[in-house]
């Protein structure tokens, strides 16, 4: 009868880490599910005022857009051939464009979007720094010793 006590409280114990590790998964997880939803809407945005910028430029000016800038056809090129700092080169390549033509830079509605092209990029490079870190964290905290019993119990898989 002496020992069932210690037992009792031993199982209790690793019952409540578990919980919390438990728990500390759910919520690393919660945040870069966040941040994806946010990395997609800022993916959006972008889009958006490309497509805008882009019918504005090549509508009404007759400027020829370089392939490079022109995305507004294709997802891909927005959500994965970014690296972590071009968003700001593709803003800033817009904005060279578009200083190239005197009645474009001239347009308020043309400024108007670079300046949301500019904010979009800005902010997409921050998330997805972020995100990366959270990532990264999520992975490395997966990995230590006695994280990786409760990730192996719960189905905590590695994120990529």
């Amino acid at each position: 009868m002496g020992l069932l006590p210690v037992f009792l409280t031993l199982a209790l114990f690793i019952f409540l880490w578990g919980l919390v590790n438990y728990n500390s998964f759910v919520a690393k997880r919660n945040r870069i599910r966040q941040l994806e939803e946010e990395e997609e809407r800022l993916n959006n945005l972008l889009k958006e005022n490309t497509q805008r910028l882009s019918g504005i430029i090549s509508g009404d000016f007759r400027v020829a857009i370089p392939d490079s800038l022109n995305i507004a056809s294709s997802d891909h090129a927005i959500n994965t051939s970014y690296g972590i700092s071009e968003p700001a080169d593709f803003a800033s390549q817009w904005q060279h464009l578009v200083n190239q033509h005197s009645p474009l830079s001239a347009d308020e509605q043309v400024r108007n979007l670079l300046k949301g092209l500019e904010e979009a990029a800005a902010l997409l490079f921050r998330t997805r720094s972020r995100l990366q870190a959270a990532v990264g964290d999520y992975n490395q905290h997966r990995q230590q010793m006695p994280y990786r019993l409760i990730a192996a119990i719960f189905g905590f898989r590695p994120i990529q």
